[in-house]
């Protein structure tokens, strides 16, 4: 069908502290797979000094894909969350990729 849903767990450690991410994906594709419409959450979890600290960020984006050779996209983010505030921030970002 044209929706997928993607997600990912892990769990592990890092420099010692124990840490555990999550990523979600929901995304439409057009029947011609040139343009892909996404949405994603990310979820960071470490635990520092015996305290779990989190940080949680969104984005929507779109994808267009003419040919092999061209990618172009634009993608609005939103960290609502760090480990080490509680400061939101929106980062809007465009990019062309050309293949040879």
């Amino acid at each position: 069908g044209p929706f997928t849903l993607m997600g990912e767990l892990s769990v592990g450690s890092d420099n010692g502290d124990d840490i555990a991410n999550a990523f979600v994906e929901l995304n439409l594709i057009n029947r011609d797979e040139t343009v892909v419409i996404y949405t994603q959450v990310k979820s960071l979890h470490k635990a520092i000094a015996d305290d779990w600290k989190d940080a949680w960020s969104s984005a929507l984006g779109v994808r267009y894909i003419p040919d092999n050779h061209w990618a172009l996209s634009a993608q609005v983010a939103q960290q609502w969350d760090t480990f080490t505030a509680n400061e939101a921030s929106t980062t809007f970002s465009l990019q062309t990729r050309y293949r040879f």
